[in-house]
């Protein structure tokens, strides 16, 4: 080519069918005044108008998957302070995060306050997509030609996750930068152009990469757009500025802080398909190769090269697609930026529609075109709202994937916490049980789905269960506070429902740990201050409880174990003062020993207190109240055996006592020691005393404190070990009356009676439960 042919190129560009177009050398705002300004403003104006109409569902959408982990969860996140620890190399770039922190300082856990942000930000995308088409174009078409552009992306399908998943702002605030970017770029090397323009074009790319490392492409985008502009000689008198980029790229890169995934993107052929026909659209895809339809997105990037070497806006729109999709995340966020490439596509065909029939034609399809996506978009952000809905969909779409089921999990855990209903919390616990274990089977270990699935188990009553797998998840993360509290919480459940000493124990301990993290507060501290009170610390019991009981709780639990507390404490204050006066007096006083080892248990030292106690044996060997003692102490030991051994001849007992060896097991059945108290029941010395068989009375004595299901498991086992005794069937009708089971109480005492129950027994309880007497008709009654 001639000189002469080359400056010819730079005055008059070309497109693909030889069609002439005016150079661009006007600024952005094309029009200037009169009916060109007012087309510009109205096409502004329209284009926001239907992204409105179009997002107008996304407000109410909750938090939910990244959007939670990410946000609502991060607490360095909710402080402008703390803010530096919540950039990490995993999350959105550290300008995203910022806007982030701000959002919550200014709106702290509104989710509609931030899917704002984001809404205005894909209107602005929109309306700069719109500016630079206008500007490609030159007065080749008109702004409502020009318009198309805009108004395809602000309501596109593919771009709805990027407004709807907060997370996807990095790719909105990018792509945010890189329009401005382009649009400064080609004011500022316009023949009236000023260098705060270039200034702009280069600070606003700086901006892109901080907000995602997605923006590396501008620089070639850059230099594209400038041969396709300028030609050949408009690129050469632009190397300098092209350097700029250049440099500040490779900058970037030094310092790995936008350095690209540059393999190819295994989803970018599905994306490509889901830009022209968007169907299909999912929070999760299944994993793909790369296949042909990737081939295909390669092939359109390098299509769109020769198009540029003739200057077409297409060449720049195909050259922008493909490479922003090949180099993008593999979701449809991830194609966001492309999608703002592919839209220039639209306005150049209908500017190629020559005839006015075929333009008429042309016009119409690209109407229905924006109606159909707008209608697309509506009921996404529709299915956004709802969770369970929307992860349900995800996860029939990629059925390999463990997200899909995790995030269902955590949607259920939520319905438990607002369902009021008794089935509903228990019926929600059980879906989420079940995607939480489909979530583990299909490879997901995470210790929060483990500790979900803990919670769901939880919310089931599978005490047992759950915290199984809430200790199993602090195996995995020992200092995770919120875990150690569910543990906490679960083992001081189980120890007031059936569990024993070491329940209680192992509470208080994880309370404390919790506490060390950080003090606790509500409900948490009421736990700790309950545990404590449980095991006899009264004084620590009351400190605590102190700062949860207010002046409107006088007749509340906590209330009345702070009442109980300080006055267990004063009496355990007073019980030490006079053991003191009385040791000071006589060093071998009886009843100073045994009060000073009943102030050694009830604090807890247990090992100080059977000195004492052995000590006490051998200068009074008659008091039974300090065998007791001595028993309850080893039997918090675990010494059961040897005090049996040691001590197997109980002293004489006081008349009121029936039998020695039962009292002692109730007095370790009644401060949760329920395994000494079998122990003690089961031993020789207890069995040669006589009395009820030992599961059967431990049976009765768990039924009277309230225990249910303690109960009902000795007396089960009494059933099996005494066949022919008919207490634990009249017991365990007793059992079934507690819920209300009328076919379960019949039962029982039908056993009873074969077994020769007294009938004044069996015909009180039939009363009692509603039930006709034997012979009568049966009819069913009312339990009282």
């Amino acid at each position: 080519m001639t000189d002469e042919m080359e400056h010819a190129e730079a005055e008059t560009p070309l497109e693909p069918d030889g069609g002439e177009r005016e150079p661009v050398r006007r600024p952005v705002l094309q029009g200037t005044k009169g009916i060109d300004t007012a087309q510009v403003w109205i096409s502004g104006f329209l284009i926001v108008v239907v992204g409105v109409i179009a997002f107008s569902n996304v407000l109410p959408i909750p938090w939910q998957g990244e959007d939670a982990d990410l946000i609502a969860s991060n607490a360095p996140l909710h402080a402008l302070r703390t803010f530096p620890e919540a950039v990490d190399p995993d999350n959105p770039r550290a300008l995203t995060m910022l806007t982030f922190a701000l959002n919550w300082w200014l709106t702290p856990g509104s989710s509609g306050a931030f899917h704002a942000v984001n809404v205005l930000l894909h209107l602005a995308n929109a309306v700069l997509v719109f500016l630079l088409c206008r500007a490609l174009f030159g007065k080749a078409v008109s702004p409502v030609v020009a318009m198309l552009a805009g108004m395809l992306f602000v309501v596109h399908p593919l771009a709805s996750e990027s407004v709807d998943y907060v997370v996807g702002r990095a790719g909105l605030l990018a792509t945010f930068f890189v329009l401005i970017s382009l649009n400064a770029f080609v004011r500022g090397t316009e023949d009236t152009g000023s260098a705060w323009s270039i200034v702009l074009s280069v600070l606003a790319f700086v901006l892109a990469v901080a907000a995602d490392s997605s923006a590396w492409v501008l620089p070639l985008l850059v230099l594209v757009m400038d041969r396709m502009l300028r030609g050949k000689f408009g690129v050469m008198n632009h190397l300098g500025l092209h350097a700029v980029y250049w440099g500040a790229l490779i900058a970037f890169w030094a310092i790995d802080f936008a350095r690209p995934d540059l393999s190819a993107n295994a989803g970018a052929g599905r994306l490509a398909l889901m830009t022209v026909a968007p169907a299909g659209l999912s929070v999760v895809h299944p994993a793909s190769d790369f296949n042909l339809a990737g081939f295909l997105v390669v092939a359109i990037a390098f299509a769109g090269v020769p198009l540029v070497l003739y200057r077409s806006v297409a060449g720049l729109s195909l050259f922008w697609f493909g490479l922003a999709l090949l180099t993008g995340a593999p979701n449809e966020r991830g194609a966001y930026l492309a999608l703002a490439g592919a839209v220039l596509l639209a306005p150049w065909l209908l500017s190629r529609a020559r005839p006015q029939p075929v333009r008429v034609a042309a016009g119409f399809i690209a109407a229905v075109a924006v109606l159909a996506c707008g209608v697309t978009t509506y009921r996404r952000g529709l299915m956004w709202q709802n969770s369970i809905e929307l992860w349900t969909d995800a996860a029939k779409k990629a059925p390999d994937s463990p997200v899909p089921p995790r995030n269902l999990g955590r949607a259920f855990l939520r319905l438990t916490n607002t369902g009021n209903a008794r089935e509903l919390t228990a019926t929600a616990g059980a879906q989420a049980e079940e995607q939480f274990r489909r979530a583990m089977a299909l490879g997901c270990d995470e210790p929060d789905v483990i500790a979900g699935l803990g919670e769901a188990l939880a919310k089931q009553g599978k005490t047992d269960e759950a915290l199984a797998v809430y200790q199993d998840a602090l195996r995995k993360d020992p200092v995770n506070r919120d875990w150690t509290l569910h543990a906490a919480n679960l083992l001081l459940r189980r120890a007031n429902t059936g569990g024993g000493e070491d329940d209680l124990l192992t509470a208080v301990e994880y309370f404390a740990k919790a506490n060390r993290a950080a003090p606790l507060t509500g409900s948490a501290l009421a736990g700790y201050g309950t545990a404590l009170y449980s095991v006899g610390d009264f004084e620590a019991a009351a400190s605590l409880l102190a700062g949860v009981v207010g002046d409107a709780d006088e007749e509340s639990q906590p209330a009345a174990m702070l009442k109980h507390a300080k006055g267990m404490a004063a009496q355990i204050k007073r019980m030490e003062e006079e053991t003191v006066k009385l040791l000071q007096a006589d060093p071998k006083d009886a009843t100073a020993l045994k009060m000073r080892a009943q102030v050694l248990v009830l604090r807890g030292r247990y090992v100080e207190a059977s000195y004492v106690l052995d000590d006490l044996r051998r200068r009074s060997a008659g008091d039974f109240s300090a065998w007791i003692l001595a028993g309850l102490v080893r039997a918090r030991m675990d010494g059961t055996a040897h005090f049996v051994q040691e001590w197997g001849t109980p002293p004489t007992k006081p008349a009121d006592i029936p039998l020695a060896w039962p009292a002692l097991a109730y007095t370790c059945a009644a401060s949760g020691l329920w395994d000494a108290a079998e122990a003690y029941l089961q031993s020789a010395p207890a069995l040669a005393e006589g009395g009820d068989e030992p599961f059967t009375a431990l049976g009765e004595l768990a039924l009277r404190t309230r225990q249910v299901p303690r109960a009902k498991d000795y007396l089960e086992r009494a059933t099996k070990a005494y066949p022919q005794s008919p207490k634990p069937w009249l017991l365990l009708s007793d059992v079934a009356a507690a819920s209300r089971d009328l076919e379960r109480i019949k039962q029982c005492l039908a056993e009873a009676e074969k077994r020769g129950a007294a009938k004044e027994a069996v015909s009180g309880r039939k009363k009692r439960y509603g039930l006709a007497p034997s012979g009568d008709a049966g009819v069913r009654t009312v339990i009282r």
